[in-house]
């Protein structure tokens, strides 16, 4: 297989701040990043010079869980920065200056993930041990008590005032208000998957996906708060040793359609929308399992991260299998554009492809996740404490030639004024 972007973001450079695992990176905007890890730091970074901005120190264990808001401050919306960590603080933040604005302690719990909800300014809701909702503006709005063994790991926020939270095996259907008391309620809870819940993703307003330890991927209607589709259903899903090789790391929507998968060291694709509902399998993309996956390059390129400690870029497309041979007879510059082509298509013997186009080896450990800094950039942070900013190496040619070639003009123009006596 021919690597033809083997050395497209081969200019890095590595930010080194950290002083333990890093496991988070967040989007601030269009030119600030921040990283945050188990030495309870979370650091904001200019992705544009790669210089640091700020170090966000208030933690004193590992931060679990980064989430920003939007809030109204002087008649225009800005955006902060919550940090929650084992240590039973969550941290708000300023992100223009660094400064700590706020700690939230009523929880007295670990805090394990934050969703920012969209129906207030300032609203967000916190999981772990408890439920919380609340507002930056009135504190506390309410408070339960999950009620399980162990402690919610992941949650969403859908449409119609809904809170989705996956703890253990199990699935919760909550629903707040900001009028009526209690503002908090627990509607239902099912127990659906046969081993823990890896990944709870948002698929519409109105359905869901959770992903499991046994490889199995469930749909949701949150309306009907039931199972609506299941995928990936396995039987002998523990393996030798119970490495559990077709578990479930992380997933990745596309459009509302279309359902990415980590599954151990591979990939499924599913169309969620077609009664063949799995369009694409790949069990081996790595040697290590799979942590995470990112679209990179505007959605071009779809990036796996690994334990392995490899980054591997795969770009889609599509062959028709003519006269015992296969060739490429369909290529999209968006990996979106062409699963779209593929399952409308229709078309007998046609079969969707990731072909690997480039690596990117610069960590010495896991990689626990990417961020697309577009366009022509990225970030990724692993166990080896370190974060390193990956660069497209012909745009950043590009740029130094263009620097000196006006570094020259203005030369030539300040040689060729005249000289006063």
């Amino acid at each position: 297989m021919t690597l033809k972007f083997t050395s497209l973001f081969s200019e890095i450079q590595i930010l080194s701040q950290h002083t333990d695992i890093v496991r988070h990176l967040i989007r601030i905007d269009a030119r600030r990043c921040c990283s945050a890890g188990d030495d309870g730091l979370a650091i904001v970074w200019d992705v544009e010079t790669g210089s640091l901005l700020h170090i966000l120190r208030g933690h004193s264990r590992p931060i679990t869980c980064i989430c920003q808001i939007p809030y109204s401050v002087d008649d225009s919306v800005r955006n902060f920065l919550l940090t929650a960590s084992s240590d039973r603080l969550v941290c708000m933040w300023d992100v223009e200056t660094g400064s700590l604005l706020r700690k939230f302690t009523e929880q007295n719990s670990t805090t394990k993930c934050i969703v920012s909800l969209s129906q207030g300014f300032g609203l967000f809701c916190l999981a772990g041990e408890k439920l919380c909702l609340w507002s930056v503006e009135d504190g506390l709005l309410d408070m339960i008590s999950a009620d399980t063994p162990d402690d919610i790991q992941f949650l969403l926020s859908l449409k119609d005032d809904m809170l989705i939270a996956a703890a253990d095996t199990q699935i919760a259907f909550y629903k707040f208000s900001l009028t009526e008391d209690p503002r908090l309620r627990l509607l239902k809870r099912v127990e659906f998957h046969r081993e823990s819940v890896r990944s709870l993703v948002k698929l519409s307003d109105s359905s869901f996906a959770s992903g499991s330890l046994d490889g199995a991927v469930l749909m949701w209607s949150a309306s009907d708060q039931a199972v609506i589709r299941q995928f990936n259903v396995i039987d002998d899903y523990q393996g030798q040793l119970r490495t559990y090789p077709f578990s479930v790391q992380y997933m990745l929507p596309l459009s509302e359609r279309f359902l990415l998968c980590a599954h151990g060291c591979g990939l499924a694709i599913y169309d969620v929308e077609s009664s063949s509902a799995q369009i694409l399998t790949q069990n081996d993309l790595h040697i290590g399992k799979l942590l995470h996956l990112e679209l990179l390059c505007r959605g071009r390129l779809l990036a796996t991260c690994s334990e392995d400690s490899n980054i591997r870029l795969w770009h889609c497309s599509t062959s028709t299998l003519a006269s015992n041979e296969k060739h490429c007879d369909e290529q999209s510059d968006d990996f979106l554009k062409c699963l779209e082509h593929f399952t409308n298509s229709g078309e007998v013997g046609r079969t969707l492809l990731l072909e690997l186009v480039g690596e990117c080896q610069a960590h010495s450990a896991a990689v626990q996740m990417c961020l697309d800094v577009p366009p022509h950039r990225f970030l990724s942070c692993g166990v080896d404490h370190t974060v390193i900013l990956w660069k497209n190496r012909i745009v950043e040619s590009c740029r130094r030639h263009r620097m000196v070639r006006d570094a020259l003009f203005r030369l030539d123009l300040l040689e060729d004024l005249p000289v006063e006596d």
